[in-house]
This record gives structure tokens, C-alpha cells and sequence, in this order.
């Protein structure tokens, strides 16, 4: 391992970080956790405050000087707006990272409990099915069982291309061949969470009961926020039931409720928007659902006889289209998804049924092509956040599909995200107001933002407040932008 480790460092051409945040069965990075244990995030937090306050000083004496030069070049590319609106949002990211959130430590003693006993559970029916007993967290084991004891066909290699793959997508890949395998995923799935969410918590959280996180803006490209500081509180999993009893153990303290305003299908609707795609604009116009339109055309039943599963699987298929999906890759969400009775023939025929029916898509993709490659950049409608895409041009299939798949995405992501961001502008201002200064806010996680309110103002007149303060920032649209707010004890409760 020392070897392994020493000839990376060596190699000027190895991105440490990259390589060790991608570790895969036989890596660097898991032969090193194998023997330190899961690598320590660091902070601020870790360096002595004497030193910590001259580098902060420091670094805010540098970012003053080299204002001048960095705004001139903002101005140069035109991205004034983007900067104008960050700068607006930053002072409610600020009191995020400040508030932190309540968390019950009592509720996460029970789920460590769950979770060791869904594992076991796991583990026994494992080796009931495979005939033998091994160590599932093992890639070497799990491979050997799977393509070995087993025989299943299974295609994607490891980078280093010494055994196949046992990663989720080949895990994936291999649903249908043997009943191990979705036992396998769900495994892999609990550990995950176990380790990235009921481990660290207890560890991270404040005298006062609170965990605060820190929470950047400049980091992805699409301008959402991200989070680090032990646990990424913006990536907790909600598909699953364990994942949403992790959002359970954040609560508001006694005298107060959590508050969620949750902007409606805000991505589906900048797709609509951008694209200008007569009935997705007019399903939103007519707050209609565009799930159930979906599925009715895929499937020729009128509207209304639109069942539940039906209704799923046009949902998933919504979600799934600005992504760029496969049909591969699309069944395997269906499968996440639990939509059963489908296979990759089946998914293929609902993505070409999809574009005839929201048909002025497609040429918007193309349109979004055609100005990466002409600029060698995309800019963003509302405030023109660039993204370079030197991808578009490459005579690589699998780079210039990539880049295809990042590029519309950025659109719609940066449509949503300013959107949200505007909103939370105006918030701000209102909470910054006397009567809005008993309300905190939390986290903004995607198309949420997350707040803590007195008992007494979490009721309906006040939800529609804020619902008014949060979709008035958006400039004017031709559909609506609709979101919804809920108060509960705790953030699963809001959903």
C-alpha cells in the first residue's frame, strides 16, 4: 500500500484529490482506508485560532486587492449579473451556515440500531441465496461470488482492469440475472448511509445541539450550493425509507416549527420555458399535471383513467429526459424507481414518445449544441453564468455525449437555481425586517429552502407569505412559478 500511495504522490500528472473523492475497489484511496480508516475532512476548525485569524485576514487583504482585476474581467465576460445576484444571496447562506440545525441525537441512536439490524438481515439472506457465507463490503469477494460461484455476465471492468466491476452501475447492469443482486444494492445502499450519515453525526454536532455545516456557492457551475464539514447535508437520499428517517433527526427546538417552501417542478418548468415547448408551457399555464399528460399519451388513455403506476413511470420519464438518458440508463431507473414489468425495448419506445409528444425539445437541445460549439461556451437566460464546453467539439462519441448531457443540464440547472436564488433574495430582506427576525434560515437544498419558525407563526397565512415573497423575485414569464410551503416537527415531516 506504502508503494501505491508513494507512486502517486511521485506522479505530477495524478490528481490526489480527484482520486482519492473516485475511490473504487482496488484504488489507492481504499487501500489506504483499509488500513487509517475513512479520511478525515478538514476545516478551519483544525488550525490554531492564532493562525486561522492571520490566514482569514490575509486572504480577505488579497481577495480586496485583487478585486479590481477580477471585476474588470467579470465585466469583460459579461457575467455582472450572476455576480450581483451571488453577492445578494450570500448574506442568507452566511446566517445558514451560522444557525446550523437542531439535531436528535436520541433518534440517531435508534437508527444505528436499525440499520446494524437491516444489515444483518441483509447479510443472512445473502448467503442463504448464494449458498455460502463472505464479506459483502468486499469487491474482490463480491466478485468472486458473482462471476465466479455464480457465473453472471457481467461487462464493466475496475479502471485497473484486473477483475469486473462490482460498483453499483455494474451491480445495475446485472439486476434480473439472480435475486442476490438487489439484495446487494440495498446493502451497498444502507452501508452508505450508515457510514456517511449515522457515524458522523454524533460526532459533528455543537454544544448547543446543533451540526453547521459550511456551505459554498462557488464550487459547482451550475451555482447551487454545496456542503462540506464532515456530512453533506444537501445530498441525504429521499428515495428510500431509511434515507428519509436520516432527515428525520433534524428538528426544530421546542417553540418552533420547521418550514420547507418548495418551488414546484422549478426544473420541468425551465425546460419548458427555454425550450418554449407548446404543451409542456401549457400544462404549467393550466396547472395541469405533467406527469399524468405523459403518461397518457405514452400509453393512449384519456387524462383522467391515468392510474398510479402509470402516472410513476411518466414521472421518472420527465425527470429522466433533460439528463440526456439512455434507454439503458433509464431503465435502471425504473428499476430504482420500483417500476416493474419494463425492460430497456420499453424505456427506448417511452423516451421517443416523450419527444413527440413536447416536440419543440429536442431542437432546443440541438439549439444549446450548436452555441457551445459556435462560442466554445453556453451562458445562462436570466443572468449569463457561463460554462465552457470544449466537449461539444471533440471527435470522441463518448466526450461529445457527455458534454451534450452537461450542457442542456447546466441550462435547466442555472434556470432553476436563479430562479430560487432571486427568491431567496427577497426573503432575505423581509427576514432582515423586525417582524421577520424570529425566523431562521437553514439549508437550501435544490428546489427547497429550508427555515425554523416560532409555533406561532406556523400556519397557513404566514405559509402563503412566504410562498408570495419567494416567487415574487422572478422576472416576468409566460408560465407561472408555483411553490408550495408546509411546517412540521421535523424535516422529513415537510415532505
Amino acid at each position: 500500500m506504502n508503494r501505491l500511495l508513494s507512486d502517486a504522490a511521485d506522479d505530477p500528472t495524478v490528481d490526489l484529490k480527484a482520486r482519492w473523492q473516485k475511490i473504487v475497489d482496488d484504488g489507492v484511496g481504499a487501500e489506504a482506508e483499509k488500513v487509517l480508516g475513512p479520511m478525515p475532512v478538514p476545516s478551519l476548525s483544525d488550525i490554531p485560532l492564532e493562525k486561522a485569524v492571520s490566514y482569514a485576514a490575509r486572504d480577505a487583504d488579497a481577495a480586496f486587492r485583487l478585486y479590481p482585476t477580477l471585476k474588470s474581467k467579470i465585466d469583460a465576460l459579461g457575467l455582472g449579473k450572476a455576480l450581483e445576484l451571488d453577492l445578494q444571496v450570500i448574506p442568507m447562506v452566511a446566517a445558514m451556515c451560522r444557525n446550523g440545525i437542531l439535531v436528535d441525537t436520541g433518534h440517531l441512536k435508534v437508527l444505528e440500531e436499525v440499520f446494524l439490524d437491516n444489515l444483518m438481515d441483509l447479510e443472512s439472506r445473502i448467503y442463504g441465496l448464494v449458498g455460502r457465507r463472505f464479506l459483502v463490503t468486499s469487491g474482490d469477494q463480491v466478485a468472486e461470488v458473482l462471476y465466479g460461484d455464480l457465473g453472471l455476465n457481467g461487462r464493466r471492468q475496475t479502471p485497473s482492469r484486473k477483475r469486473l466491476s462490482t460498483d453499483e452501475k455494474a451491480l445495475q447492469s446485472l439486476q434480473g440475472q439472480h435475486p442476490v443482486i438487489p439484495l446487494l444494492l440495498e446493502h451497498r445502499e444502507i452501508s452508505k448511509l450508515q457510514d456517511s450519515y449515522v457515524h458522523k453525526l454524533p460526532g459533528l454536532i455543537s454544544k448547543d445541539g446543533r451540526i453547521r455545516m459550511e456551505l459554498g456557492m462557488s464550487t459547482v457551475p451550475s451555482g447551487r450550493l454545496n456542503c462540506w464539514g464532515g456530512v453533506n447535508l444537501l445530498a441525504i437520499p429521499v428515495r428510500s425509507a431509511l434515507g428519509r428517517e436520516i432527515r428525520r433527526a433534524f428538528v426544530a427546538p421546542p417553540g418552533h416549527q420547521l418550514g420547507s417552501i418548495d418551488l414546484n417542478q422549478i426544473e420541468l418548468r425551465a425546460l419548458a420555458i427555454l425550450s418554449g415547448d407548446e404543451n409542456m408551457l401549457n400544462a404549467f399555464a393550466t396547472n395541469k399535471d405533467l406527469h399524468k399528460l405523459t403518461a397518457s399519451t405514452r400509453f393512449k388513455v384519456p387524462f383522467d383513467a391515468v392510474t398510479f403506476e402509470q402516472r410513476q413511470r411518466g414521472k421518472t420519464l420527465n425527470f429522466a429526459i433533460a439528463n440526456q438518458i439512455t434507454a439503458p440508463g433509464l431503465y435502471d431507473q425504473y428499476v430504482v424507481a420500483g417500476i416493474k414489468d419494463v425492460d430497456v425495448m420499453d424505456a427506448d419506445e417511452d423516451i421517443k414518445s416523450w419527444f413527440r409528444t413536447y416536440p419543440r425539445v429536442e431542437p432546443w437541445f440541438e439549439s444549446v449544441y450548436d452555441e457551445g460549439r459556435r462560442y466554445g461556451y453556453i451562458r445562462s437566460e436570466l443572468c449569463g453564468r457561463i460554462l465552457w464546453t470544449p466537449g461539444l467539439r471533440s471527435p470522441i462519441e463518448k466526450v461529445e455525449s457527455e458534454a451534450k448531457r452537461v450542457a442542456t443540464n447546466f441550462k435547466i440547472q442555472v434556470f432553476a437555481q436563479e430562479i430560487i436564488k432571486m427568491g431567496m433574495s427577497v426573503l432575505w430582506r423581509a427576514l432582515c425586517t423586525e417582524q421577520g427576525s424570529d425566523f431562521k434560515p437553514l439549508l437550501q437544498v435544490h428546489d427547497e429552502i429550508l427555515l425554523e419558525v416560532p409555533d406561532l407563526f406556523a400556519n397557513d397565512d404566514v405559509g402563503d407569505s412566504l410562498i408570495d415573497l419567494v416567487t415574487s423575485g422572478a422576472p416576468k414569464l409566460p408560465i407561472p412559478i408555483r411553490a408550495a410551503c408546509h411546517f412540521a416537527g421535523n424535516w422529513m415531516g415537510l415532505k
